[in-house]
């Protein structure tokens, strides 16, 4: 008899406490890990138990057909004790990650789940896509990332573009006082992403759409989470992202490049993606999926969005999962059960 499962859990991960947070109608359905954005932007993480919105996806219907599992990162949110400072650092992050995979395939008694990242954590679940595809039913690629350092040359140009075509004076000093990238510490590196959200390069705005509301879909969740703490919801908004954001950190974001690092990722790939996407930009996705090599592969848009999904896209992110990622799942699995029988 089936059983259903919603509790949140912890797990040793690189020698850290680390929390996830399960949630499934029936625990024998496929596992689905969504590996969070950021570096410490634990959306969706622990404190989403229950809702429908986080930030990647919807889950009222997803958590009927996959064991849906969110996570907090090491020194993010639920998991913010004990983090030595020099192990963040993207390495240990793909390291943690192939460490969760292998623990969820072992704790539901599964061949293979399928793995997800959204934005800082495509660029982890990509390379983890690439290193262990034997562990992976397939890939889903949520606003994803794929070269860090080229990313931000594309987005100081349409920076200054659009800032020029928008007569902001203001902001095209500030550009201008920072200068293009590449940028070697984090005092120099959050500037550019102060002037990308106050052009939208994050939320997407247009006539009838309104964007995402990250108070309610982010900063609530944290505060009113009967799994949080106060000094762990403070943490993951006022603290964790200053921690995360080192020299050593943003010395790694120019090294992610995932047409060097992942070119072949040898299960299907689904990638996910705002039309309107500025803060990760979306031809560089595009070109990502066309270079690479895999079994199969399928670049999606999502019309209403910009690096932060809309509603009615988080809506079609999982109806996606359910109606496009599961069947194929579904059938492999059967056809492993087929194999073990005869």
């Amino acid at each position: 008899m089936s059983a259903a499962l919603h509790a949140v859990e912890a797990v040793t991960l690189g020698g850290v406490k680390q929390w996830l947070l399960v949630q499934t109608e029936n625990v024998n359905n496929p596992v689905l890990l969504i590996v969070h954005g950021g570096p410490a932007f634990n959306a969706p993480g622990v404190a989403m138990r229950g809702l429908n919105r986080t930030v990647a996806t919807a889950t009222r219907e997803l958590v009927r057909h996959f064991t849906l599992v969110f996570w907090d990162q090491r020194g993010s949110g639920k998991s913010r004790r004990g983090v030595p400072p020099e192990s963040l650092n993207f390495e240990q992050y793909v390291r943690d990650t192939i460490e969760l995979v292998d623990h969820l395939r072992e704790r539901f008694g599964q061949d293979r789940i399928v793995l997800a990242g959204l934005s800082w954590g495509s660029a982890i679940a990509a390379t983890v896509a690439a290193r262990h595809p034997e562990t992976l039913y397939a890939y889903v690629g949520l606003a994803q990332i794929t070269n860090w350092a080229e990313a931000d040359g594309i987005t100081y140009r349409w920076a200054l573009e659009e800032a020029q075509s928008r007569g902001n004076r203001r902001l095209l000093r500030a550009l201008h006082r920072m200068g293009p990238p590449p940028y070697a510490t984090p005092q120099a590196w959050k500037p550019l992403r102060a002037v990308l959200m106050q052009l939208g390069a994050m939320l997407y705005k247009a006539p009838g759409v309104k964007p995402p509301n990250i108070l309610t879909e982010y900063v609530l969740p944290l505060l009113r989470s009967p799994d949080y703490s106060l000094g762990d919801a403070l943490s993951a908004l006022f603290v964790s992202t200053q921690r995360a954001f080192t020299p050593r950190m943003i010395a790694d974001f120019g090294r992610i490049n995932l047409f060097r690092d992942a070119s072949r990722i040898d299960v299907p790939v689904h990638v996910l993606h705002g039309r309107h996407d500025r803060w990760v930009p979306s031809e560089q996705a595009a070109r990502w999926v066309q270079a690479l090599r895999a079994p199969s592969k399928r670049l999606v848009w999502l019309e209403k969005s910009s690096h932060a999904f809309h509603a009615e896209d988080q809506d079609a992110v999982e109806r996606y999962l359910i109606d496009v990622v599961l069947p194929r799942v579904m059938t492999e699995r059967a056809e492993q059960q087929l194999t073990r029988q005869r």
